[in-house]
């Protein structure tokens, strides 16, 4: 009887030394992914106003090429082949100036699209982070675990 008394308490001892070390790594794991994902929070909210000032521009640029397109295709209409193919160059820039446009404002809507995804990830592991640290003092508060097993995070 004695000896299962022993056994089963150094076994408990075990265990919580166990799981204090698994709760250590899984500790600095989370953390190490709440650095990673505030950066790149921080970064794509960088990227964001750049994308939308180049989309901008793009626009405006868009809008002037459009102008002069049709100013030159109205030129064209006396049948000149040069006035012609300088209307359609006009127009194919405008074309791939607009392109650029919508391409940029796309991706400003996927970088917020990726911002909320990574605020919510954040939150996510904040919440575990927070759970990490309630087991982590109820492991310290114990008084069947050792010091030195609390001490080890």
């Amino acid at each position: 009887m004695a000896f299962f008394i022993t056994t089963s308490f150094a076994r408990d001892r075990m265990d919580s030394n166990t799981d204090t070390i698994k709760l250590g790594k899984e500790y600095r794991k989370v953390s190490a992914d709440i650095a990673s994902l505030r950066n790149k929070l921080e970064d794509a909210k960088n990227k964001i106003p750049l994308l939308e000032a180049k989309a901008q521009q793009a626009e405006a640029k868009s809008k002037v090429t459009l102008e002069e397109s049709s100013n030159q295709a109205s030129k064209a209409t006396s049948g000149k082949l040069k006035q012609a193919k300088k209307a359609e160059k006009l127009a194919n820039k405008a074309k791939d100036a607009t392109e650029d446009a919508k391409d940029n404002r796309e991706e400003a809507d996927d970088l917020k699209d990726k911002v909320e995804r990574l605020t919510k990830d954040l939150d996510k592991k904040y919440k575990r982070l927070q759970e990490l640290e309630e087991q982590k003092a109820s492991l310290k508060n114990d008084p069947s675990t050792s010091t030195s097993a609390a001490s080890t995070n």
